[in-house]
C-alpha cells in the first residue's frame, strides 16, 4: 500500500512537471564578477574583464497543436489507474483477510471434533484392548481399531496444523499477533532493546 501511495504521489508531481511543458515562462540570469581571459596562475589579478550581465528569456507558445493539453489529459488518467490500483488492491487485502479468517474458524471448528473424535478413538482403543485380553475380539479387529485411533490422531494433527497456518496466514495479513494480543510491529520494537 505504501509503495502504491507513493506511486500515486509520484504521478502528481509528474502531473504538474507536465502542465509546465510548452507553457508560458520566463528566465532571468544576472551574473556579476570578474572573469580571466589568461591560463597564467600569476596574471590572476591582472588584465581583469568586469562580467555584469542581465539576460531574460521568455517562452510563449502559440501554437502546439494540442500536445500539452493531451499530455495533461493522459497523465491524469495516469492517475486514475493508480486509484483503482490502490483500490483494488485494498480490495484484494480485504478479500485475503476474510479468506483467512473464514479458513482459521473452519480448522478451529475442525480440529475441537477431531479432538473429540480423539478422545473417542483412544476410549474405544482401551475398551478393545480389555475385549481382546478377554479373547473376546480378534487381534485383527484390534489393530483396526489402533489403526482407526492413529487415523484420527493424523487428522487431528492436520486439522490443528492447518489451524496454525490459516492464524500465521491472518498473522502476516494483518501484523498483529492475536495468541499475545499485540501488534507484530510493537513486539519487533520490544525485541529489539
Amino acid at each position: 500500500m505504501r509503495s502504491l501511495n507513493n506511486n500515486k504521489r509520484r504521478e502528481e508531481i509528474d502531473l504538474e512537471n507536465v502542465k509546465g511543458w510548452n507553457a508560458f515562462h520566463m528566465n532571468l540570469e544576472m551574473t556579476y564578477g570578474i572573469e580571466k581571459q589568461d591560463d597564467s596562475y600569476r596574471q590572476l589579478l591582472m588584465d581583469n574583464n568586469n562580467s555584469n550581465s542581465v539576460v531574460l528569456t521568455a517562452y510563449i507558445p502559440l501554437w502546439d497543436w494540442g500536445q500539452r493539453k493531451a499530455r495533461i489529459e493522459a497523465q491524469k488518467i495516469n492517475i486514475k489507474m493508480t486509484d483503482l490500483n490502490i483500490e483494488e488492491a485494498k480490495n484484494q487485502i480485504a478479500s485475503e483477510i476474510m479468506s483467512a479468517v473464514s479458513n482459521l474458524q473452519e480448522y478451529q471448528k475442525r480440529a475441537l471434533n477431531m479432538k473429540d473424535n480423539m478422545e473417542m478413538a483412544r476410549e474405544i482403543t482401551e475398551q478393545s484392548i480389555v475385549l481382546y485380553q478377554k479373547n473376546k475380539i480378534s487381534l485383527q479387529d484390534l489393530l483396526q481399531t489402533i489403526t482407526r485411533q492413529t487415523d484420527t490422531e493424523l487428522n487431528f494433527l492436520e486439522a490443528y496444523l492447518g489451524y496454525k497456518k490459516s492464524l500465521l496466514s491472518l498473522m502476516s495479513y494483518t501484523y498483529f499477533d492475536y495468541e499475545n494480543k499485540i501488534s507484530l510491529i510493537d513486539q519487533f520494537r520490544m525485541n529489539e532493546y
